[in-house]
């Protein structure tokens, strides 16, 4: 038997690993330690090592060749898993009851009627704010007021000011009388009594710009207090209003919103054709998903500046609906989930709509193809054979489970139809043997 390379550099190992230990002088004693026992033992492993080396050898090529056979020649082959079947068919039948038809939207809850207010006062500071998010407020109720001190100093020297001016015009008017009876008489020249009259009209004017301011300051005054010009409830108020106690000029600092309460709804361009006003509507906020709110629809908006050569979106529109009721947990801006009842049909033939989804895959045998170039539903029949045939049918409307059947149709309660498929894999356990496999990038 010819002595491999692997053969060779073991024995020449075996051989070194000899000859260090036997070099080793044996007149060393190592009474303390043990060591020379130690040396003793290692010696006579190694001599009995290299006595056996060609058995010693074989033994680990027979081990090798074991390890690269997967143990072929003691394990018993593993029994394959028998199918009556390739596949087993998923069926369903067709069934009588009812569907109702529905949209769904998404939209907020907003008040029945609004109103933003304003500043109209130049930046002001606040003097008291009487009311704060959620009040309830009565029409023309004050708000907040701010500080109008400025205004009213002024308006005080205004008025005194006013007054004065006031008498003296009047005096120049009596003047003018006299010196009109003066020049008729000829006792005054017309020179004179011209100057009483340009005086007059000086007065005149004089009086009327200081009433003009007058009346401005009293006007500044009245848009100091902020009022309520609707009866409601308080939805907002300005941030900057509670924290620094300052308002700007044109500010929104207040959102009334009347008691009565509404639904915006945004529905998909497809399917408003579907609505219309008097359909019921029920809906969940988002806080309180367990509990259903209902309402109705009253009206549909188009949407503004809608172009459709020119914009390709979807187009949605809003939907306005009621709230029915005046539940406390309802508030304006609430988000809402919402479904609008279409219709609902009773006693009618319907199939899951799984049934719909349907895809045979390639294991399946196909007796009856669909027909081709075809936007009709199909549905698939079940054969004895474990054949499915095609079947197109006309549908009508549909639930999140079930789809209406229209009359007439070929189908049969007794028809088993096709929703899902089962694939029975025949699998054989693998030997631990493998051919080489080539490097797959």
């Amino acid at each position: 038997m010819k002595e491999t390379k692997w053969y060779h550099m073991l024995q020449i190992f075996i051989k070194r690993m000899k000859h260090f230990f036997l070099s080793i002088p044996k007149s060393l004693q190592f009474k303390k330690t043990g060591l020379s026992f130690v040396l003793k033992l290692v010696r006579k492993v190694f001599s009995f090592i290299w006595s056996r080396r060609k058995l010693i050898g074989v033994l680990l090529l027979i081990f090798l060749v074991y390890r690269m056979s997967g143990n072929f020649w003691t394990t018993a082959p593993q029994p394959m898993e028998i199918f009556k079947n390739d596949y087993d068919l998923i069926t369903t039948k067709i069934s009588v009851g009812e569907i109702s038809d529905f949209v769904k939207a998404s939209g907020k809850i907003i008040p029945q009627n609004e109103m933003r207010i304003r500043s109209r006062l130049e930046a002001s500071p606040v003097l008291k704010i009487y009311v704060k998010y959620g009040d309830i407020v009565e029409s023309g109720q004050i708000l907040i007021q701010l500080n109008t001190e400025k205004f009213e100093k002024e308006l005080a020297l205004r008025e005194n000011s006013l007054k004065v001016k006031t008498r003296e015009l009047l005096q120049i008017e009596e003047e003018i009388e006299n010196n009109k009876d003066l020049f008729e008489k000829g006792y005054i020249s017309k020179r004179n009594y011209e100057q009483s009259e340009n005086k007059y009209a000086a007065t005149s004017l004089t009086v009327a710009d200081m009433q003009g301011r007058t009346n401005w300051l009293k006007d500044q005054i009245t848009k100091g207090k902020i009022v309520s010009p609707i009866r409601g409830r308080v939805d907002y108020v300005e941030k900057n209003l509670v924290e620094n106690y300052v308002v700007e000029h044109n500010w929104w600092v207040f959102t009334v919103a009347s008691n009565g309460l509404k639904l915006s709804l945004s529905i998909d361009g497809r399917d408003v054709i579907k609505v219309k006003e008097g359909q019921d509507v029920s809906f969940k906020i988002d806080f309180n998903p367990n509990k259903e709110f209902f309402g109705t629809v009253v009206k549909i908006l188009e949407p503004t500046n809608l172009n459709p050569h020119r914009d390709k979106a979807p187009v949605f529109y809003e939907v306005l609906a009621t709230v029915e009721g005046d539940d406390t947990e309802l508030r304006s801006g609430l988000s809402v989930d919402a479904t609008i009842k279409i219709q609902t049909k009773m006693d009618i033939k319907r199939i899951p709509r799984t049934a719909l989804r349907f895809v045979p895959p390639r294991i399946v045998k196909i007796k009856v193809e669909p027909p081709r170039n075809t936007t009709t539903p199909v549905i698939w029949i079940a054969n004895k054979d474990n054949s499915i045939s095609a079947l197109p049918i006309e549908t009508g409307i549909r639930d999140n489970e079930f789809i209406e059947i229209l009359q007439p149709t070929t189908l049969s309660e007794k028809d088993n139809v096709v929703v899902n498929v089962h694939v029975n894999v025949q699998q054989r356990k693998k030997s631990k043997f493998t051919l080489p496999q080539p490097k797959r990038y």
